[in-house]
């Protein structure tokens, strides 16, 4: 279709101002729109696509700042993990290159003096004795009645008058014999004889000393001391066997400068 003239638009369109020293296009008229017939299927099928996209057009996903490609973090991951393992083995080598230069001395600690001294005390514990000086400090309470029954002689202390006592007194062809009141001189000794219970109350306090002698070897600590003998021996003649000194290693014999130079 050609554009219309300005003369052949309708008489109820107004025409176009002019403004002066400006050119004045002419308008076009809306291009009418084609039936559906006779045209391409195809071209429709893609006239339409082209709408819809200019319509709704597609959105792109925002990838995240967090978001990683699979095929990048692979090798860096493996890179990280070599590098971590190379260190480590590095320095566990040198750890390990460190220590065998104490090795004999580490082995003659643990081996002769721990292992070794533990497996010789307690053979020695168990072939102990107990020996000491207990003291002994007692307090007997007595509360007894002790009968007594004695014929002795006691001597007067002092003079002891006695009143109306019978007496016989024989004087040649005169016998005296009756009541008389009489004094017993200081010195004299008369026999009497005891016949009387005596009470008797007092503590005891005894004071000894007792000396022990017990074998331990007959007691109940006779089992623990052989059961840890025979715990710990096991793993002492397990390495009692092998070398204590760099010295005694068949392959330092030959190279005894090096071996000198790196166990000093």
């Amino acid at each position: 279709m050609k554009p219309l003239d300005s003369k052949e638009l309708p008489a109820d369109q107004p025409k176009p101002e002019t403004q002066a020293g400006q050119e004045v296009k002419p308008a076009t008229a809306p291009r009418p729109r084609p039936s559906g017939k006779g045209i391409n299927p195809g071209l429709r099928l893609r006239t339409i696509e082209a709408a819809a996209q200019r319509a709704n057009p597609p959105k792109i996903p925002r990838r995240s700042w967090l978001s990683f490609q699979r095929e990048k973090v692979a090798p860096a991951y493996w890179n990280v993990t070599s590098s971590l393992s190379l260190i480590i083995n590095a320095i566990l080598i040198a750890v390990v290159l460190l220590m065998s230069r104490e090795i004999f001395s580490l082995k003659r600690m643990l081996v002769r003096d721990l292992l070794g001294g533990l497996a010789y005390n307690f053979s020695l514990m168990d072939q102990a004795r107990i020996k000491a000086d207990v003291p002994v400090n007692l307090e007997v309470p007595l509360n007894l009645q002790i009968p007594i029954n004695l014929a002795t002689d006691v001597t007067i202390t002092r003079d002891t008058p006695i009143d109306n006592a019978p007496i016989k007194i024989f004087a040649g062809i005169i016998t005296i014999n009756g009541p008389a009141d009489i004094v017993i001189p200081a010195g004299t000794v008369l026999p009497i004889q005891l016949n009387m219970t005596v009470p008797y109350q007092q503590i005891l306090k005894y004071s000894t000393s007792v000396t022990v002698d017990i074998p331990l070897v007959d007691t109940s600590l006779h089992t623990p001391f052989v059961n840890l003998q025979e715990v710990v021996s096991p793993y002492f003649w397990a390495f009692a066997g092998s070398p204590f000194y760099w010295e005694d290693i068949a392959i330092c014999k030959p190279l005894r400068a090096i071996c000198a130079w790196w166990f000093k």
